[in-house]
């Protein structure tokens, strides 16, 4: 379902000619919103515990969805607003859009899936 989002959003955007800095500055804010909404304390917004025990709760699958849509993002933008590829713009891109993966996004799509089939899958982090 993220992926589907994602993609939707990058379509409208396009069509509608927004600004590629503000469409993923918005999306990743609004995400970041979303997430605090659905998360059950302030701690689950940003994800401070170790890796391996946020792999062994999220799994594979949802690392994957949400690192891919984190990642058609990050194309589309560099797309839109940079024809070129060097470097100099894409090392900082990818530090920084890792940084974004590791502490915000890493868990969205796993508590998108869990608040809409309202399951409870083990504790929090």
């Amino acid at each position: 379902m993220l992926l589907i989002v994602t993609l939707a959003f990058c379509l409208i955007s396009y069509v509608l000619k927004i600004n590629p800095f503000l469409a993923y500055f918005s999306y990743v804010c609004g995400l970041t919103i979303v997430k605090s909404f659905i998360s059950d304390s302030l701690k689950d917004l940003f994800i401070i515990s170790k890796s391996t025990k946020i792999y062994t709760k999220i799994g594979f699958t949802y690392s994957v969805i949400s690192g891919s849509s984190l990642l058609i993002l990050c194309l589309y933008y560099s797309i839109m607003e940079c024809g070129r590829f060097s470097y100099q713009y894409l090392i900082p891109m990818i530090l920084v859009n890792f940084l974004i993966y590791r502490f915000i996004f890493w868990d969205m799509s796993y508590k998108i899936h869990r608040k809409i089939l309202n399951r409870k899958i083990g504790s929090d982090f």
